[in-house]
């Protein structure tokens, strides 16, 4: 599933994460929960709205 996005778009997704969510993150499944949520955020032309 992430292999479709570049180095960049994958880095800007976990700044994302650290900046808005890292405090709210208990374990690997709210990681992954969170990048899915922005990765599809990103594909869909949202992500810069944050």
């Amino acid at each position: 599933m992430y292999k479709d996005l570049t180095e960049e778009q994958i880095e800007r997704i976990k700044n994302r994460i650290e900046e808005l969510d890292l405090d709210h993150i208990e374990d690997e499944a709210d990681y992954k929960r969170c990048f899915e949520y922005y990765m599809n955020e990103l594909l869909n032309g949202y992500l810069d709205e944050y």
